[in-house]
């Protein structure tokens, strides 16, 4: 959509688009983590990550508006596709820091983890690591190398179906275990010992 944007006003609807998807990706990447670790939380978790994630997404969603995260934005064409030309506002870097702290919560979470031994397996500990590492690491490559597609975007949708498949594939699992002992005959009581001992 950004590509394709004829004015800049589209473009910031693009872009607003684009940073809805990295402000709740995050903390949902995040619970699938903890949930896949079998580390249990407060039941207010979400809702604080996603009002934490709602705040970040209304900041990054400001351009056009304040001029906090962007102090301006220009739409230009290059090779015939638009892209936005931005001058960072001040409480640009929090964008940053926020993504920074889930992916240092996700990286503990997995670290713990492997260390209390809380997942099934340690396959399911190298799954957990791949994905948080790929979005890392194409993190920094945004960061480092001045690139005019958002990949990260791409990165958390293809790690959210790879960790919603191991969610899925271990809730299986469970949904086996409780229907064998289920169906598993009770253990015979134990008969008293009968000994012509006195």
């Amino acid at each position: 959509l950004l590509s394709i944007s004829q004015t800049l006003s589209q473009a910031l609807w693009a872009n607003r688009l684009a940073y809805l998807g990295s402000a709740f990706l995050s903390p949902i990447m995040l619970l699938i983590v903890l949930e896949a670790a079998n580390i249990r939380t407060r039941k207010r978790l979400p809702w604080i990550l996603f009002a934490a994630g709602t705040l970040i997404f209304l900041l990054a969603a400001s351009p056009g508006v304040l001029t906090l995260y962007y102090k301006e934005a220009t739409l230009v064409t290059v090779n015939g596709f638009s892209e936005l030309q931005k001058v960072y506002g001040p409480l640009h870097i929090l964008y940053g820091v926020y993504l920074l702290a889930y992916f240092i919560a996700m990286t503990t979470t997995i670290t713990y983890a492997a260390l209390r031994k809380k997942t099934e397996s340690v396959g399911h500990i190298v799954i957990l690591s791949v994905a948080v590492l790929v979005n890392m690491t194409v993190w920094l490559i945004e960061q480092a190398v001045d690139l005019s597609f958002e990949f990260l975007a791409f990165s958390y949708i293809i790690s959210e179906l790879f960790l919603l498949g191991l969610h899925l594939v271990l809730a299986e699992q469970q949904r086996l275990k409780e229907q064998l002992q289920q169906t598993a005959p009770p253990p015979e009581p134990a008969s008293p010992c009968v000994t012509d001992e006195p």
